[in-house]
């Protein structure tokens, strides 16, 4: 039996509390990419794992059998090797990326052997919505309290007035969040739900985030297939289109749901991510290189933003990464879908992220990759998926 205290228990609850306090747990280095103070935890997380005899068997069990990730994070790291001499010494700054990338994939071998200890077996399906709800509240206090953000602008974030950021310091980003946190609800026991969806639905129109608001109606179109309740879907659609119309417009451009500007960043960035495709288009210009060669180079900023990567996961990986890359993410796209088969929420969750991807860098967003990785190392550890490859 595990003791109370537990080196890994610790972690783990200090991974998850971590979280809750987005960008407010960024460490900047001298010379590298910032880092965030849950990745160092996530880090100490597997070298516990690994150290402990109880759970090392399954832990290595299974990073071998997750092959198709490895194969995706060895094609990232050949369109690096490719590039080589034109990125010279940025390799490194570059190549580090990919090491936190292959760290968040790590997290789900890691929940799969954590599922024996029975206390992070308990606790494991309230953890995340826990962390949710926790962003969700800090995301309503910052828009009552201090709703004109535009002064982080000089820190390096975009401007943001009377919308819902949070300490994720990007509505877009925790719009999604909310919403993967909706899909979640039916895991909490019937007395939290009504508080915990009212909280997070809140938190979600109040970023005035249009594309969290169509992954939202995505996710909620494949739950009423998978369902076979498309009256209730529609029903649905009225009401949430009846709050979006009484949502308050506090001034400024942000409030506008038929604002433009948004969209022709947006097609500028695709693009410019369209043009680096054809430049490179077998193996691209480097996983996370997009910077290095972009109108506005951010190569020391690895948060998911216009400057240092286009507003699209697919182009993202396509563009520097090249077809080869392309194919192995698609490949492991195709075995999230299939992990996902089972659960009709899941298969929602997992539907609103990837159309969320259309519009943001939301695949490789950190918080994003937790909560994927948690969900599927789950139903991996309950059997709910091939014990055999994930």
């Amino acid at each position: 039996m595990p003791k109370a205290f537990s080196p890994h228990r610790v972690l783990w609850l200090v991974f998850f509390a971590s979280l809750v306090l987005g960008q407010f747990q960024r460490l900047s280095l001298p010379g590298l990419p910032s880092v965030y103070f849950h990745e160092i935890i996530l880090a100490l997380l597997n070298l516990s794992v690994l150290l402990d005899r109880r759970y090392r068997p399954t832990y290595l069990a299974k990073i071998r059998s997750s092959k198709l990730w490895w194969v995706l994070c060895a094609t990232l790291g050949l369109s690096l090797a490719v590039n080589w001499d034109v990125l010279g010494g940025l390799v490194v700054p570059a190549g580090f990326y990919l090491i936190r990338f292959a760290l968040y994939v790590s997290l789900i071998p890691v929940t799969v052997s954590l599922q024996s200890d029975p206390f992070i077996k308990r606790y494991t399906p309230f953890i995340l919505p826990g962390v949710l709800a926790g962003l969700a509240i800090g995301g309503v206090a910052q828009y009552l309290i201090y709703p004109d953000a535009r002064a982080l602008y000089w820190l390096g974030w975009d401007k943001h007035l009377y919308r819902s950021i949070g300490t994720i310091f990007d509505p877009n980003f925790l719009g999604l969040l909310m919403v993967m946190g909706i899909f979640l609800t039916p895991k909490l026991p019937a007395k939290w739900q009504w508080w915990y969806l009212s909280l997070l639905g809140l938190c979600l129109l109040l970023t005035y985030s249009r594309s969290s608001y169509l992954a939202l109606l995505a996710g909620g179109l494949v739950l009423a297939i998978k369902k076979h309740q498309i009256k209730l879907f529609l029903l649905g659609i009225a009401a949430f289109a009846s709050m979006l119309l009484v949502l308050p417009n506090r001034g400024g451009e942000g409030n506008r749901l038929d604002r433009v500007y948004s969209i022709l960043n947006r097609q500028d960035s695709i693009k410019q991510a369209l043009t680096f495709y054809r430049s490179h288009p077998i193996f691209g210009i480097g996983f996370n290189a997009y910077g290095l060669t972009s109108a506005k180079p951010n190569m020391y900023s690895l948060i998911p933003r216009r400057t240092s990567s286009p507003d699209n996961s697919y182009l993202l990986i396509l563009s520097t990464a090249g077809l080869v890359g392309f194919a192995a993410f698609g490949l492991a796209l195709k075995h999230l879908w299939r992990v996902s088969q089972s659960d009709a929420f899941t298969l929602a969750l997992l539907s609103a992220v990837l159309v969320h991807a259309l519009f943001n860098n939301s695949l490789f967003y950190p918080w994003v990759m937790v909560s994927l990785a948690v969900i599927m190392g789950t139903k991996i550890a309950k059997g709910k998926t091939s014990p055999k490859r994930f």
